[in-house]
């Protein structure tokens, strides 16, 4: 996969990201946002994986508009009531 962080950073910057995903969770908009379109420069063979997923807030975010993208989470639970 080409290094497409570079380009995803100035796009943040460019257009200000807004949380449209009401989930509790413990990250920010822009990380939500920065996750959203590196999943969108994702390539067709690959897909995403998220360790530790708790109510879902930065995975909804992320695939959020991405359909085709194939996603897993996993999480134990173990820390949290």
């Amino acid at each position: 996969m080409e290094n497409v962080l570079p380009e995803v950073i100035a796009s943040l910057a460019a257009y200000p990201p807004s949380d449209g995903v009401n989930i509790p969770g413990f990250t920010s908009a822009k990380v939500k946002a920065l996750l959203h379109r590196l999943i969108a420069k994702l390539p067709a063979d690959e897909c995403y994986l998220e360790i530790g997923c708790l109510c879902g807030s930065t995975l909804v975010s992320g695939l959020l508009d991405h359909k085709d993208v194939s996603a897993y989470a996993c999480d134990n639970f173990s820390e949290f009531e």
